[in-house]
């Protein structure tokens, strides 16, 4: 009995000690499941992110692409509680196709962003240098895309790691027409979220394309207003503004060249010489001041025409040649110039995209009155407060609202000076960059007849009209061949 006992002690003992066992290794196995779960949850989250940021995967149309392109950066929160060390998402504005296996992105971000990065299957990485705005800063740029893909958009800031991925639906779709080069007036955006005009681009890679019938034609029109001048003792002078291409050339697209023959410029430049006139080309000089500082830049990024910056500093080697005979018309000094900063809405190359591509609505009345549309894309670029006694002052000086500081359809206009004693009169033709120039030029002379914007046929008839000292005229370079043949409708895309 007593043996009977022992050994049904010892069963129960080893049946106690198999259940304690058996409960340490549950509760183990219940702490691991834990740890898993918590796993699972942060990829969820991850996942979640990623889902509320990705657009949809059809991009078989491009209202359905373009619809996309708003951002809710709410998420980013939860990113950065996942990845403390992770950039600020930035916002994406555009993402518009304009061409064939061609994208423009654009938007804003932190004023720390080093570049933004595109990638993805078939896009061709990019790295996009944002531009310095006040608040934040701005990027825009051109994106290479092989088919229908998922671009993914990330910041860099500085000492951080990537920012969490905006997701677009894009598309090579072969029939979409070509906004950058259909013509003169598109913008072709490429490196440090530079714009250029396709005519701009035009004038610093073509070359040896003028027939001997153009030049023929350009020789006999230069010499007629020469003669014309030269008969009431005027003086003919080309101030001719170097295309942004030419300003900025580390900005132009890799697939365009720089000409490697006679260029518009040039060919011009040979033909006003040997027909009398003096060219006054400002291009080492802008280039000397295009680094000057934040905001102080020659050509806006959004703009096609070039800042008051950039207008002084081509005034100024205007009148640096008349003050060698008119010493009252020096230049004025950019301290008496009294140039800022400010941030201003972006210029006309953002018209060409539409209000579903990040922009709200504008018209052509506002356009006219040299307001761009609201967008959301801002640069940091000069305007001025004249420091010097003047009579002078335009709406330039006013108009605060964007870097487009030009009227279109500008009319003639003339200006009488005050205090002109002992400065000369001036004829003036003109293309749209002459309005940015205005007062810097009236300030300058005693009278001033300005021929409307782009009038390249009335030179002769105002010259009877008004015997000045100087005839000037102030066109951009890619503007040229219309000087010269007297055809403000030639577009140099037709040579292209």
């Amino acid at each position: 009995m007593k043996n009977y006992i022992r050994v049904l002690s010892l069963v129960l003992t080893l049946v106690l000690m198999f259940s304690l066992c058996a409960c340490k290794n549950s509760s183990e196995n219940s702490s691991s499941d834990v740890t898993i779960e918590t796993e699972q949850t942060v990829t969820e989250v991850q996942d979640d992110v990623v889902s509320n940021n990705q657009v949809t995967s059809d991009a078989s149309s491009q209202n359905q692409t373009v619809n996309n392109t708003s951002v809710d950066n709410n998420n980013s929160s939860n990113v950065q509680s996942v990845n403390p060390n992770a950039s600020a998402t930035p916002q994406v504005n555009i993402c518009a196709r304009v061409a064939k296996n061609t994208y423009i992105v654009g938007g804003v971000c932190s004023k720390t962003t080093e570049y933004i990065s595109v990638s993805g299957v078939n896009v061709t990485a990019t790295k996009i240098i944002p531009t310095v705005g006040k608040d934040n800063n701005y990027f825009i740029g051109q994106v290479k895309v092989n088919s229908i893909t998922i671009m993914e958009i990330q910041a860099k800031e500085t000492g951080k790691d990537l920012s969490e991925k905006i997701k677009k639906s894009v598309s090579s779709s072969a029939t979409q027409q070509d906004l950058m080069t259909y013509s003169d007036y598109q913008p072709v955006f490429g490196l440090n979220s530079r714009g250029h005009y396709y005519s701009a681009i035009l004038t610093y890679t073509l070359s040896n394309f003028l027939s001997s019938y153009e030049k023929e034609s350009a020789s006999y029109n230069i010499k007629e207003t020469v003669n014309a001048a030269n008969s009431v003792g005027a003086e003919v002078i080309y101030l001719v503004v170097p295309s942004s291409a030419a300003v900025y050339p580390e900005t132009v697209p890799s697939e365009y060249k720089a000409a490697s023959g006679e260029t518009l410029y040039s060919a011009f430049k040979t033909i006003a010489e040997k027909s009398g006139a003096k060219v006054v080309y400002p291009l080492d000089t802008m280039k000397a001041h295009k680094n000057d500082g934040e905001g102080y830049k020659i050509y806006s990024n959004t703009d096609s025409h070039w800042t008051t910056y950039g207008a002084y500093f081509g005034v100024s080697e205007l009148m640096n040649h008349i003050s060698s005979k008119y010493p009252n018309a020096k230049p004025r000094t950019i301290a008496e110039m009294g140039f800022y900063t400010t941030e201003l809405y972006g210029g006309d190359m953002l018209f060409s995209f539409g209000d579903d591509q990040g922009f709200e609505n504008y018209s052509q009345a506002s356009f006219n009155n040299g307001e761009t549309k609201i967008t959301r894309i801002k640069e940091l670029t000069t305007m001025y407060s004249l420091k010097m006694p003047t009579n002078t002052l335009s709406d330039i000086t006013r108009n605060k609202k964007s870097v487009y500081l030009t009227k279109s359809n500008e009319g003639a206009s003339s200006f009488t000076n005050s205090n002109g004693n002992g400065l000369p009169s001036a004829v003036i033709v003109r293309d749209s960059f002459g309005r940015t120039a205005y007062d810097m030029v009236n300030d300058r002379f005693s009278k001033v007849t300005w021929l409307a914007e782009g009038d390249y046929t009335s030179v002769i008839d105002t010259i009877n009209q008004q015997n000045p000292n100087y005839v000037i005229y102030i066109v951009s370079e890619r503007n040229l061949l219309k000087v010269m043949l007297n055809n403000k409708d030639i577009a140099l895309k037709n040579y292209a």
